[in-house]
């Protein structure tokens, strides 16, 4: 499913989200790498709908370090201005 973030970081900020719980990337087993392989083209497909075509970026927090404050993996995909080459500034 995809979800419009509520604190957007860009004019579009969509956090794309498996039904299926995991906590991190590290929860998916083996036998489940193709739900986030499907969960990287519906990102895609998302961005495809929202006319990014001049670009966006897809963004997973992982750890204590990366400031996650949802425990359920999800990724962010983030458009709709010109980014720049870094994450935070």
């Amino acid at each position: 499913m995809a979800i419009k973030d509520i604190s957007p970081q860009a004019p579009v900020h969509v956090l794309i989200i498996s039904k299926k719980h995991f906590d991190d990337l590290d929860s998916f087993s083996d036998s489940e790498t193709d739900i986030a392989g499907r969960l990287l083209l519906a990102a895609n497909k998302v961005a495809d709908k929202l006319k990014l075509d001049r670009g966006f970026r897809l963004i997973i927090n992982r750890g204590e370090h990366s400031g996650r404050l949802v425990p359920h993996f999800h990724i962010h995909l983030i458009g709709g201005k010109r980014l720049g080459p870094k994450v935070v500034s």
